[in-house]
Protein backbone atom coordinates (compact mmCIF):
# COMPACT_ATOMS: atom_id res chain seq x y z
CA UNK A 1 0.00 0.00 0.00
CA UNK A 2 2.96 2.64 0.98
CA UNK A 3 4.74 1.72 -2.07
CA UNK A 4 1.56 2.70 -4.44
CA UNK A 5 1.09 5.79 -2.65
CA UNK A 6 5.00 6.74 -2.89
CA UNK A 7 4.95 5.75 -6.46
CA UNK A 8 1.50 7.77 -7.72
CA UNK A 9 3.28 11.03 -5.67
CA UNK A 10 6.12 10.58 -7.71
CA UNK A 11 4.68 9.81 -10.89
CA UNK A 12 2.38 13.27 -10.03
CA UNK A 13 5.38 15.26 -9.29
CA UNK A 14 7.11 14.22 -12.69
CA UNK A 15 4.63 14.90 -14.65
CA UNK A 16 3.75 18.02 -13.28
CA UNK A 17 7.81 19.48 -13.23
CA UNK A 18 7.32 18.18 -17.08
CA UNK A 19 4.41 20.64 -17.89
CA UNK A 20 4.28 24.12 -20.01
CA UNK A 21 1.60 26.50 -18.62
CA UNK A 22 0.91 29.81 -18.72
CA UNK A 23 -2.21 31.30 -17.41
CA UNK A 24 -2.75 34.90 -17.06
CA UNK A 25 -6.12 36.29 -16.17
CA UNK A 26 -6.93 40.15 -15.00
CA UNK A 27 -8.95 41.68 -11.95
CA UNK A 28 -9.77 45.08 -10.72
CA UNK A 29 -7.48 46.20 -7.97
CA UNK A 30 -8.72 48.79 -5.26
CA UNK A 31 -8.12 50.17 -2.21
CA UNK A 32 -10.60 47.15 -0.54
CA UNK A 33 -8.14 44.85 -1.24
CA UNK A 34 -5.58 46.28 1.32
CA UNK A 35 -5.31 44.28 4.04
CA UNK A 36 -5.41 47.49 6.07
CA UNK A 37 -8.55 48.23 4.79
CA UNK A 38 -9.72 44.51 6.42
CA UNK A 39 -8.44 45.14 9.88
CA UNK A 40 -8.90 49.08 9.84
CA UNK A 41 -5.35 50.26 10.35
CA UNK A 42 -3.51 53.06 8.82
CA UNK A 43 -1.41 52.59 5.52
CA UNK A 44 -0.13 55.38 3.06
CA UNK A 45 -1.01 53.14 0.04
CA UNK A 46 -4.83 53.59 0.84
CA UNK A 47 -4.05 57.57 -0.41
CA UNK A 48 -1.96 56.17 -3.32
CA UNK A 49 -3.10 56.75 -7.20
CA UNK A 50 -1.89 52.53 -7.37
CA UNK A 51 -5.37 50.95 -8.59
CA UNK A 52 -7.21 50.22 -11.58
CA UNK A 53 -6.60 46.54 -12.85
CA UNK A 54 -4.14 44.40 -13.02
CA UNK A 55 -2.49 41.18 -14.64
CA UNK A 56 -1.89 38.25 -12.73
CA UNK A 57 0.20 36.15 -15.19
CA UNK A 58 1.75 32.57 -14.07
CA UNK A 59 3.77 30.30 -15.82
CA UNK A 60 5.56 26.94 -15.63
CA UNK A 61 8.19 25.65 -17.85
CA UNK A 62 9.92 22.66 -17.52
CA UNK A 63 13.12 22.50 -15.83
CA UNK A 64 15.63 21.21 -18.54
CA UNK A 65 13.55 24.02 -21.20
CA UNK A 66 14.27 26.81 -18.80
CA UNK A 67 17.97 25.60 -17.97
CA UNK A 68 18.93 25.42 -21.86
CA UNK A 69 17.33 28.26 -23.60
CA UNK A 70 16.36 32.05 -22.09
CA UNK A 71 12.69 32.46 -21.50
CA UNK A 72 10.32 35.24 -21.93
CA UNK A 73 6.86 35.80 -21.63
CA UNK A 74 5.69 38.32 -24.55
CA UNK A 75 2.54 40.52 -23.44
CA UNK A 76 0.65 42.59 -25.62
CA UNK A 77 -2.02 44.05 -23.95
CA UNK A 78 -4.54 46.72 -25.39
CA UNK A 79 -6.19 49.43 -23.58
CA UNK A 80 -9.79 50.41 -24.21
CA UNK A 81 -8.80 54.00 -26.54
CA UNK A 82 -7.04 51.19 -28.59
CA UNK A 83 -3.61 52.04 -27.15
CA UNK A 84 -1.25 48.56 -27.57
CA UNK A 85 1.56 48.05 -25.71
CA UNK A 86 3.91 45.13 -26.00
CA UNK A 87 6.57 44.01 -23.04
CA UNK A 88 9.14 41.75 -23.35
CA UNK A 89 9.51 40.17 -19.82
CA UNK A 90 12.55 37.71 -19.18
CA UNK A 91 11.75 35.15 -16.89
CA UNK A 92 14.19 34.52 -14.24
CA UNK A 93 12.73 31.41 -12.61
CA UNK A 94 11.24 28.14 -14.07
CA UNK A 95 7.85 28.70 -12.22
CA UNK A 96 6.27 32.09 -11.39
CA UNK A 97 3.69 34.45 -10.72
CA UNK A 98 3.83 38.12 -11.39
CA UNK A 99 1.62 41.38 -11.74
CA UNK A 100 0.99 43.90 -14.75
CA UNK A 101 -0.41 47.25 -13.29
CA UNK A 102 -2.71 48.62 -15.75
CA UNK A 103 -2.93 51.98 -13.15
CA UNK A 104 -2.92 55.69 -13.18
CA UNK A 105 -4.00 57.29 -16.43
CA UNK A 106 -4.05 53.92 -18.26
CA UNK A 107 -6.89 53.10 -16.39
CA UNK A 108 -8.30 56.70 -15.62
CA UNK A 109 -7.68 58.55 -18.81
CA UNK A 110 -7.52 56.23 -21.48
CA UNK A 111 -10.41 53.48 -20.04
CA UNK A 112 -8.32 50.45 -18.49
CA UNK A 113 -7.88 47.15 -20.33
CA UNK A 114 -9.47 45.90 -23.62
CA UNK A 115 -7.99 43.09 -24.15
CA UNK A 116 -4.26 41.13 -23.74
CA UNK A 117 -2.45 38.54 -25.47
CA UNK A 118 1.05 36.75 -23.95
CA UNK A 119 2.95 34.38 -25.09
CA UNK A 120 5.71 32.40 -23.24
CA UNK A 121 8.86 31.91 -25.39
CA UNK A 122 11.74 29.80 -25.18
CA UNK A 123 15.05 30.16 -27.76
CA UNK A 124 12.66 32.82 -29.85
CA UNK A 125 9.68 29.74 -30.23
CA UNK A 126 6.55 30.36 -28.52
CA UNK A 127 5.65 26.93 -26.30
CA UNK A 128 2.65 28.42 -24.84
CA UNK A 129 -0.17 30.90 -25.13
CA UNK A 130 -3.00 32.63 -23.07
CA UNK A 131 -5.34 35.65 -23.94
CA UNK A 132 -8.22 37.31 -23.57
CA UNK A 133 -11.37 36.38 -24.74
CA UNK A 134 -12.18 39.27 -26.40
CA UNK A 135 -8.55 39.70 -28.17
CA UNK A 136 -8.48 39.92 -31.68
CA UNK A 137 -5.61 40.22 -34.43
CA UNK A 138 -5.87 43.92 -36.06
CA UNK A 139 -5.77 43.59 -39.28
CA UNK A 140 -4.11 46.85 -41.71
CA UNK A 141 -5.06 48.15 -44.76
CA UNK A 142 -2.72 45.91 -46.83
CA UNK A 143 -3.33 42.30 -45.77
Amino acid sequence: MKHSILLTIACTLFVSCATTALHVRSEYYGRNNLASCEVDTPDPKKTSDQFGQRLIISWQVPYETFRQTPCAIILQVRLNNGEETIHTIPLKTASGTMFYPIFGADYTQKGGLQSYFASLESAGKSIAISHHKLWAVKLTHNQ
